[in-house]
């Protein structure tokens, strides 16, 4: 980053001329930027899509991606899968954009560690077709179950694997020989993408403490039928239906869950603990357990401590090298100074609604072919 459209000057600021509110607000929305994308991404594509059959060898384990998509996040969302790919895209990209524009604060929302409200999964080889029986909310359940389960056993792992490096060759000295056995590179070339894989794999999980499975993910699910969905756009979705499930387990929270807060908006009471009600509704109730907490006991794990960990000496200390960088990134921007927002995180978010308008043209092709009797799914 060698310089800035400074949000106070108007005008574009060199690196080394930046005053420290502008650094910090460099940093703040570079974050910001980064967030955006990879929630995106793990939220359409890359959405985890495990099966439900009733195979009866263990599930395999999750991928590292997923374990960091299910940790500092608050409840998920299962998306009752039945519809083409590219429909399910369309579907995914609208979800998230809601979601995300009613849950983020611009430059206040605690993002540190990929916290965000939500994960989307898409499970495969429902037990019934019709998404709200007995049998399905019991499969979901046992799913989240294993979820959790698998997340919670993953830092062990993960902690003797990073601890076996140590006694292993460096990858430096294994890039050496492959250095200077140049004359054999095409023969070793395998060999080299195979260790970049588990070196950029080992920096993954590093980190693995500072992502923590939440007492909210494991106590409530949400679950959506895009049956249920009649194509309305990301200004509209909120009012869709969508099933609330209590799982019965509260360990970790500071009081019992209740649906008291939402009682007037329930549309049906369903079995085992579970209700009816609208998109809008479920997601302003998850931020409300997320306040709750977050408001008896903090945030797990405190934003400041994973910005010193994760973030310190990126790009505040690249910017301001002779300061030291506090975080977290939420207290980086005086908004009585910097009213508007901008940066990386308002681009992303000003160019994800052009692309569910183009999304939605090709969803309309699709239809269009098929009902001219060809194959138009895809």
């Amino acid at each position: 980053m060698s310089y800035i459209i400074s949000p106070m000057r108007g005008v574009k600021v060199n690196r080394d001329d930046m005053t420290h509110e502008e650094a910090g607000w460099a940093s703040r929305t570079d974050l910001e930027g980064g967030h955006r994308q990879k929630i995106y991404y793990a939220a359409v594509k890359n959405t985890y899509v495990p099966s439900m059959s009733a195979d009866p060898r263990p599930r395999p384990m999750i991928a590292e991606s997923d374990f960091l998509d299910t940790c500092n996040k608050s409840v998920p969302i299962f998306i009752l899968h039945g519809d083409p790919y590219q429909r399910m895209a369309l579907f995914t990209t609208i979800l998230h954009i809601y979601i995300y524009r009613r849950w983020f604060r611009p430059y206040r929302s605690d993002i540190e560690g990929d916290r965000f409200i939500c994960k989307f999964i898409i499970p495969r080889d429902l037990p019934d077709n019709s998404p709200t029986s007995q049998s399905n909310i019991d499969a979901l359940l046992y799913l989240h179950g294993d979820l959790c389960t698998q997340v919670e056993s993953c830092h062990s792992i993960y902690d003797q694997q990073l601890a076996r490096t140590d006694d292993d060759i460096s990858f430096q000295e294994r890039l050496r020989l492959l250095t200077i056995r140049n004359h054999k590179f095409y023969v070793l070339q395998p060999l080299f993408r195979a260790l970049l894989v588990v070196r950029l794999r080992l920096l993954t999980i590093r980190n693995h403490k500072f992502y923590v499975l939440q007492p909210l993910f494991r106590a409530l699910l949400v679950f959506f039928p895009p049956a249920d969905w009649s194509n309305e756009d990301s200004s509209a979705i909120g009012k869709v239906p969508v099933t609330i499930v209590r799982t019965g387990i509260e360990d970790g929270l500071s009081e019992p869950l209740t649906f008291e807060p939402i009682a007037d908006k329930i549309t049906s009471y369903l079995s085992h603990g579970a209700v009816r009600c609208s998109l809008e509704t479920a997601i302003d109730f998850v931020m409300l357990l997320e306040a709750r907490e977050a408001a008896a006991f903090g945030l797990n794990p405190a934003p400041a401590a994973v910005w010193k960990m994760m973030f310190d000496g990126r790009i505040y200390k690249t910017l301001r090298p002779t300061e030291p960088t506090i975080g977290p990134s939420s207290r980086f921007v005086d908004t009585s100074q910097i009213t508007k927002w901008s940066g990386p995180g308002e681009n992303w978010d000003s160019v994800l609604p052009r692309w569910e308008v183009y999304q939605f043209g090709r969803e309309k092709q699709r239809l269009d072919s098929t009902d001219g009797g060809g194959d138009g799914a895809s």
